[in-house]
């Protein structure tokens, strides 16, 4: 019985320590989201005031915007942390799709 609980306590130290990981790389992520919004936001917000001036310089780059947006939705989606979700919030998902 003793093994046993060894074991499990070792199993526990194991899972605790797999956490903390988890939850720092979170962490890295959602910063990294978080700038990563923060430019790409930025950089929307300039289209939007060339939009016109100079269409042809910027055409597809709306789109480019919308696929970068998209993939931060996916590493939102991957990490699967409450932390995320005010992120995944401010961007609602693309037609067509869930």
């Amino acid at each position: 019985m003793e093994e046993l609980n060894v074991k499990v306590e070792e199993l526990a130290t194991k899972l605790d320590l797999i956490s903390k990981k988890m939850h720092d790389a979170n962490e890295r992520i959602t910063q990294s989201l978080e700038l990563l919004t923060s430019s790409l936001q930025e950089v929307n917000n300039k289209v939007d005031k060339l939009d016109g001036k100079s269409n042809n310089n910027f055409l597809g780059i709306n789109e480019k915007l919308v696929k970068m947006f998209e993939e931060i939705r996916k590493i939102g989606d991957y990490t699967r942390y409450e932390e995320n979700q005010d992120l995944l919030d401010k961007f609602p998902a693309p037609k067509g799709k869930a």
